[in-house]
């Protein structure tokens, strides 16, 4: 009988030892897990804020140009060129924009939406904002 215990006993000994061993193993998976996703968060919130800002940018860019408009119309003299190096800065901070975006969206794993801009997700065949198909596929089955 005591042999049984002293087998009883090594093989809760080993089991023990395998479950602790798994356990190790599967912790270790989850904190890689974790530490991707927490990096992905943390790029994402990073495109984001550059996003915004960059909004920001072109909506007081699109304040001045509309002042300097408004002031034309009173008759009160501009300088064109600094008007025209306003727009040509929108169409800059335009283009930066639709990068950024398009950041976000391979970050997000997804796509963007030719037509809005939209980050739609890659299971989506069309855009969520503007119902444009997302895939040309569906497009030229129309």
């Amino acid at each position: 009988m005591e042999q049984k215990v002293k087998d009883m006993l090594e093989k809760a000994v080993t089991s023990a030892e395998i479950i602790a061993d798994k356990t190790g193993k599967a912790a270790v998976k989850a904190a890689d897990k974790m530490r991707d996703h927490t990096s992905g968060v943390v790029e994402r919130t990073k495109l984001g804020l550059r996003l915004v800002d960059v909004q920001s940018s072109i909506e007081l860019l699109y304040k001045e140009v509309g002042r300097m408009v408004y002031d034309a119309h009173n008759g009160i003299e501009i300088d064109r060129e600094e008007l025209e190096a306003r727009l040509c800065l929108i169409d800059e901070k335009g283009e930066l924009l639709q990068q950024l975006r398009a950041q976000v969206a391979e970050s997000k794993e997804g796509s963007l939406c030719p037509v809005c801009g939209e980050t739609c997700s890659k299971e989506d065949a069309f855009c969520k904002k503007c119902g444009a198909p997302l895939n040309p596929v569906l497009e030229e089955a129309e």
